[in-house]
């Protein structure tokens, strides 16, 4: 992961062959491996509870962590993430990476797609 996110190259090589092949959006899953493990938030439609709005939440977690500009949805338990360039390639930092999705799962996001297509193409 630490070579897909550092390399912009390697993704807009990966996101036009998945282009190619039928798909339209493309993210990786930032905890890393798991097999599947996306797709059991997609099996629940349960409501988050949260009183804040998603944006009054997540807002300051990456600003925190100079993420920001960004553009994001919540789906269940999942959180899809779309940040610049710039951004992406700083993930690439384990512990940058690491100490975000600690951070996000403390507001009930276990699952951060992170869009390999950056916010500023």
């Amino acid at each position: 992961m630490t070579r897909l996110l550092g390399d912009p190259g390697a993704r807009r090589s990966l996101m036009e062959y998945l282009r190619e092949i039928g798909y339209l959006q493309a993210t990786v899953d930032l905890c890393g491996f798991r097999s599947g493990s996306m797709n059991e938030a997609l099996l629940s439609i349960a409501d988050s509870g949260a009183d804040e709005p998603l944006f009054a939440r997540v807002n300051p977690l990456l600003a925190a962590h100079s993420l920001l500009p960004a553009a994001y949805e919540q789906r269940d338990q999942m959180l899809i993430l779309r940040l610049p360039a710039a951004a992406i390639a700083r993930l690439a930092e384990a512990r940058l990476r690491s100490a975000l999705v600690a951070a996000l799962a403390e507001l009930g996001l276990r699952y951060i797609a992170l869009e390999l297509d950056p916010l500023d193409t």
